[in-house]
């Protein structure tokens, strides 16, 4: 009987009453005497456990088989026995060897989960200091001292709202962690960008568009004062409708949410009306709305800047805050965090926290004719003549200016901001890269003269979101544009 343990003849076999197996009674009571469990089933085990074998031997000595008594019996059955050692050799050498290829392949893909968590954990880390960047460097300006009653008054009264739209920005900011929209690009690869289609047309010529992401509506006035709704909610079968206005002085078009459902409203000279003549809001009576910037999270709650330099936050047809200073703008947008205002006025471009109306930083970048917030959260675009600058809002200057040869009409930049559009008025759409890896621009990539329309287009943006189940599947951005005559036209951009 051998021991299950030293593989020998035991001397004094004992059996074990939880696995079944014999074993030398020294070597098991040494084991249990460390482990306190069964050598071969890792059960509780006690000496008690043990049960003794009687292996007396008979004093008779059976004798040895004939096959051991001839040299050649002997020879034969020490090649089987060498026969059987080899090929139990063969057996464990391929085990081993198939044990390494698991081994291998086990610590290639721990490597590899290392190196995803360790980029994941990197990216994180720079997006959080990217905005505690910002939101230091837009701390460093302390709010602009007024001793106007009337002001301090209608600061009072956002305190009900203040709430309200500090929790969007928490909930906007939670979206913008944990989402991380990218494109499906190398830093080498090719990019162009192609049309790829065209819709109504319902006037010969227009004065005034505004572009809503969010409900995917394109509002146009035309130069008789008409104006034309085209809803894409269902790309496969867009619908335009019409207003019956006919009134004149139509300075703006916007997109608000009135009693629970999105409302078209026209900034109608001073006053701001609903699309049932409903007036909502009224400004200084030499003045005129010149643009309606609806919240990215309540739109509800929108933004009214007037020509001469006031802005408004409204909620529904109520006027929450006023503020304080008369700056005449030219262009403004939205932050994405819903709290703060870009204001670009002929002597620079300001930053307001749209709650109290505190002035948070000042760009001097005087005379830019259109501004727009990057979805990253710190990066501004403001251009200016044949010249488009990106500021770093976390440092307080430009991070890169593209220069044209051609005056810029019109800009848009992608969900993921590493993609740049321009148009000019040479008719001409151009693509500008920012590469992450390496913090590279490359401008002018790609270069498309716009041929499927001959007016020249009014404005340009971009149609895709980093919601956008194509967006993050696919990687597919497209851009909507309209053309003077009021054509709208699609392009994509294509990874080459």
């Amino acid at each position: 009987m051998r021991c299950a343990i030293s593989g020998e003849e035991a001397t004094e076999p004992v059996i074990s009453s939880k696995s079944g197996h014999i074993f030398e009674k020294k070597l098991v009571v040494n084991y249990i005497s460390t482990s306190g469990r069964d050598p071969i089933n890792d059960e509780p085990l006690t000496v008690d456990d043990l049960i003794p074998i009687n292996s007396e031997l008979s004093s008779i000595t059976p004798a040895k088989p004939p096959t051991f008594n001839s040299i050649p019996s002997l020879l034969s059955t020490f090649q089987n026995e060498w026969d059987s050692l080899a090929l139990e050799v063969f057996t464990l050498r391929k085990q081993l060897f198939k044990a390494r290829e698991e081994l291998s392949a086990a610590l290639y893909h721990h490597d590899a989960a290392v190196r995803v968590a360790a980029k994941a954990i990197k990216e994180r880390d720079e997006a959080k200091q990217s905005l505690q960047d910002l939101s230091v460097a837009i701390g460093k300006s302390e709010p602009l001292p007024t001793n106007n009653e009337t002001t301090s008054n209608e600061t009072e009264t956002t305190i009900p709202y203040a709430e309200e739209l500090e929790q969007a920005r928490e909930q906007l900011f939670q979206i913008h962690k944990s989402q991380k929209p990218s494109l499906p690009l190398t830093p080498d690869q090719e990019i162009s960008i192609e049309f790829s289609g065209k819709h109504f047309q319902p006037f010969k010529s227009i004065q005034k568009v505004h572009i809503d992401l969010e409900s995917k509506t394109i509002l146009m006035a035309s130069d008789t004062n008409r104006i034309s709704i085209c809803n894409f909610e269902d790309p496969s079968n867009p619908q335009e409708s019409k207003l019956d206005w006919k009134k004149k002085g139509i300075h703006s078009l916007g997109l608000i949410k009135l009693n629970g459902k999105p409302t078209p409203v026209i900034g109608h000279m001073h006053q701001l009306i609903t699309d049932s003549n409903e007036i909502i809001q009224e400004v200084r009576s030499d003045s005129s709305i010149s643009k309606i910037v609806t919240h990215p999270k309540l739109s509800e709650y929108f933004i009214t800047t007037e020509a001469k330099g006031k802005w408004f936050l409204n909620k529904e047809n109520q006027n929450v805050f006023q503020s304080p200073n008369d700056l005449e703008n030219t262009s403004s947008s939205l932050h994405v965090d819903g709290i703060l205002l870009a204001v670009a006025s002929p002597d620079g471009i300001r930053l307001f926290n749209i709650i109290d109306g505190s002035e948070n930083l000042k760009l001097d970048y005087p005379n830019a004719s259109n501004i727009k917030f990057a979805m990253n959260g710190y990066w501004l675009l403001a251009s200016s003549g044949n010249s488009l600058d990106v500021f770093d809002l976390r440092k307080d200057q430009i991070a890169h200016s593209i220069v044209l040869d051609h005056k810029i009409v019109d800009f848009a930049i992608d969900p993921s901001s590493s993609v740049i559009i321009t148009y000019d008025d040479s008719h001409t759409l151009f693509l500008h890269r920012y590469i992450k890896k390496g913090k590279q621009w490359v401008d002018k990539v790609f270069e498309k003269h716009v041929t499927e329309v001959k007016k020249p287009l009014k404005t340009i943006d971009s149609w895709s979101a980093a919601e956008d189940q194509s967006f993050k599947d696919d990687g597919i951005v497209t851009f909507k544009a309209v053309a003077e005559n009021s054509l709208i036209l699609d392009f994509q951009l294509k990874y080459n």
